[in-house]
């Protein structure tokens, strides 16, 4: 028995040491190999993470940090959402019937609006004939579509909601609690009766160990106020008339505007058709989470899969770029990182970064 448990312990502090060297090995080489641009890529993604921003911090000096994250930035756009762009066409009881305009019905006479890229075929989906052709479709159901996005360093699952009228933000029970803890995807999922859920504003999460009770800014759940901690924060959300509102607002202009579910995050990705401009691409590679709109008022929801072997993450100009492949008249980019996370029918479609457990959320996306 002795030494069975000698070799035991032996094959586990070895497997450890391998482990351990190779972690420092790919450190190394990510920072001081041949690739500035790996490395500059590595130091971008550990940035706009809670618990690995001192990682880069450490592995490069003060100045190049400055450098390089001027290298990769996004610029904030100033507009806010032009209602009277988006044409509901599913009847919800708030907005016009009236059909979609008849180039809706040939993607290829649209361009890029009209197609999705490295995603399109000719022919519709079956169940969901919105005009546009789906490739990797994983679930065509209830007016909901799942299909696969890809690109050259990232896996993920773009969920299309026809009706934007079922689409709404759940909070926890502890809302701004600082003494609280936020709720699981899953367990916001079932409280609330959704058939699907993503991820969905910041929160309060000093060296990734946030309770993840308190949102960053504001939390709107059907049509209610639930929390805001400043004057004037970016807002992600729908009004009445489920139509996306993308822009800086205070609490006074969001409920003017009759907005019933919304959260903060950022940046804006679109808005009004118009891509934010950025250098570089805009930022590092890491799990991502994003919401956008059609023009026919079709719900996007995109979760990008991240530190991984197959999916090492996107950047926001691969969010932008998924987003006009996709016919996105406003879009925006909600919490990633290890809180990225899809649910459909109690089922986890994304590959979550956390091998450990899912993050504890103070609000999410969901869907009637």
């Amino acid at each position: 028995m002795k030494k069975i448990l000698k070799r035991a312990a032996l094959v586990l502090s070895s497997t450890l040491a391998v482990l351990v060297l190779f972690a420092v090995s790919v450190l190394i080489i990510l920072n001081f190999g041949p690739s500035p641009t790996a490395h500059k890529v590595f130091i971008k993604s550990c940035m706009e993470t809670s618990a690995m921003g001192p990682l880069a911090r450490l592995l490069t000096t003060d100045e190049e940090l400055e450098k390089i994250l001027k290298e990769n930035t996004i610029e904030e756009i100033d507009d806010t959402t032009d209602t009277n762009l988006i044409h509901i066409t599913v009847d919800n009881g708030n907005k016009d019937e009236s059909p979609a305009e008849d180039t809706n019905k040939n993607p290829s006479s649209q361009g890029s609006a009209g197609t999705v890229k490295d995603e399109v075929e000719e022919g519709y989906v079956a169940g969901f004939d919105d005009g546009y052709s789906y490739k990797k479709v994983i679930s065509n159901e209830d007016g909901i579509l799942i299909c696969e996005v890809s690109g050259a360093t990232y896996r993920g699952h773009m969920m299309i909601v026809r009706d934007p009228s079922r689409v709404f933000v759940g909070c926890c029970n502890n809302i701004g609690n600082k003494n609280g803890q936020g709720e699981k995807l899953q367990t916001m999922i079932t409280k609330y009766g959704a058939a699907a859920g993503i991820n969905a504003g910041g929160f309060a999460d000093e060296g990734g160990h946030g309770s993840g009770s308190v949102p960053l800014g504001f939390v709107f759940s059907q049509g209610e106020l639930k929390y805001h901690d400043s004057a004037s924060s970016l807002l992600i959300g729908f009004d009445n008339n489920n139509i996306l509102h993308v822009g800086n607002m205070t609490d006074k202009t969001a409920t003017d505007k009759n907005i019933r579910d919304a959260v903060t995050f950022g940046p804006a990705l679109i808005v009004n058709g118009k891509a934010a401009a950025m250098s570089g691409s805009g930022s590092g590679l890491n799990p991502r989470t994003a919401i956008g709109q059609r023009k026919d008022g079709a719900v996007l929801l995109l979760v990008i899969d991240g530190r991984q072997a197959n999916s090492l993450g996107a950047s926001f100009k691969d969010l932008i770029d998924i987003f006009v492949s996709f016919g996105a008249v406003n879009a925006a980019n909600l919490d990633g990182g290890s809180s990225s996370l899809m649910i459909y029918k109690d089922k986890e479609i994304s590959e979550r970064a956390n091998l450990i457990n899912n993050r504890y959320l103070p609000t999410c996306i969901l869907v009637k």
